[in-house]
């Protein structure tokens, strides 16, 4: 579904079973009161790639899928402003999920629950929401969380209860967010700002 592939109307591959790529590269998608991709509880053995000239304008949803790979949504845009724009709640992702390099979000993105057994990459991107939740990472587990080089963000950041190695962020990407939630947040190593001022401000920011 790539390369100027371009649909009005839900694309659903629900509950499918895909032994290579869901290769989304340069694809279009519109449906504006629903899904625009629903791939909700799909099985991918390889990659998926919503990425490069990728669009999509109504929700895409990767809710409880099983991703044997990456998920790449670098240069990828998603709108769906008053619900989800990307909900991948309680998915499984083998790989990493790179929401990074002009990654925009108007809308919610959702990855609470999800497992992830690389990093969860936002360096570069855009998150937007005119309801309350930017970014929903709720319980979300990682190996690494990149925060850091953000172009924009206006919403909050869900964080509570998630578990990651490294976090590697900047204060100015936080800064950005309306409000932070890092009840029960769970990191082994800072790369970042290590001074205390500006964690203490962080945290004082957090809900």
């Amino acid at each position: 579904l790539r390369g100027g592939f371009s649909a009005k109307g839900e694309v659903s591959l629900s509950s499918a079973q895909i032994c290579g790529q869901l290769d989304c590269t340069d694809g279009s998608f519109e449906n504006e009161n629903g899904h625009a991709l629903n791939a909700q509880r799909a099985e991918v053995k390889g990659d998926v790639f919503l990425r490069g000239g990728f669009t999509a304008k109504g929700e895409v949803s990767l809710a409880g899928a099983q991703i044997g790979g990456e998920l790449e949504c670098i240069g990828g845009s998603f709108e769906n402003e008053k619900e989800k724009a990307l909900n991948a709640q309680g998915a499984e992702v083998k790989g990493s999920v790179f929401l990074s390099g002009g990654f925009t979000a108007k809308g919610e993105v959702s990855l609470s629950g999800a497992q992830i057994s690389g990093q969860l990459s936002c360096t570069g991107g855009s998150f937007e929401s005119e309801k309350e939740k930017a970014l929903n990472a709720q319980g979300t587990q990682m190996s690494a969380f990149y925060w850091r080089d953000l172009k924009a963000v206006s919403g909050e950041i869900n964080l509570a209860g998630a578990r990651t190695g490294g976090l590697s962020d900047d204060a100015a990407s936080w800064d950005m967010a309306n409000r932070l939630y890092l009840d029960g947040f769970e990191y082994s190593s800072i790369h970042g700002p290590l001074d205390a001022p500006m964690r203490l401000e962080w945290l004082a920011k957090a809900c």
